[in-house]
């Protein structure tokens, strides 16, 4: 009988993460998103916002580098949303934005730390006489499916799952895949 150490289990799931990473990044890059890479940290109303009063205080750093950057983030809208609404206030217009980074959880004791992808697709306004983009629903959801299938992943086997009201999500409008 072979037994798995410690060791060989953890390189496992290294590896298993960095294809995650290495594919999504490869797949979206592919499809004209630009990557951010965003802090790990927030400030409480973010998290409180995102995730409400009682998650935020086990997402509580004990010793925070600032005010700003007190809590863990529980999902990465918060800096794909404020890294779009920097370039759109620069007079830049990204339409396309995307992260794959580590999240936290509360859990049954404290918290868990999970590997994420989020993005964000807008419509983009008329530049210098040209159209806009016709960004939707529609379009997310088909990056989405695409993306999965780059995974290796049949799209006839992943769970949706509706997303309770939070503060960042409308219950009955979203879903967690």
């Amino acid at each position: 009988d072979r037994i798995l150490s410690k060791t060989s289990v953890l390189r496992v799931e290294q590896d298993a993460q960095r294809y995650f990473e290495s594919r999504m990044r490869a797949y979206l890059s592919a499809h004209r998103f630009h990557e951010c890479l965003n802090y790990t940290f927030l400030s409480q109303s973010t998290v409180e916002a995102c995730c409400g009063a009682p998650a935020a205080s086990v997402l509580q750093l004990e010793n925070p580098i600032s005010a700003e950057y007190s809590h863990l983030r529980p999902t990465l809208l918060p800096g794909l949303l404020e890294a779009f609404a920097w370039n759109q206030d620069k007079g830049n217009a990204p339409e396309r934005l995307f992260e794959v980074g580590r999240v936290f959880k509360p859990a049954s004791q404290g918290f868990s730390e999970q590997l994420s992808l989020g993005f964000v697709l807008a419509k983009s306004p008329v530049f210098k006489g040209g159209p806009g983009n016709g960004a939707d629903y529609f379009d997310a959801k088909a990056y989405l499916l695409q993306a999965v299938a780059r995974l290796g992943l049949n799209r006839a086997t992943l769970l949706y799952k509706p997303v309770p009201s939070d503060g960042l999500f409308w219950e009955g409008q979203s879903v967690a895949l």
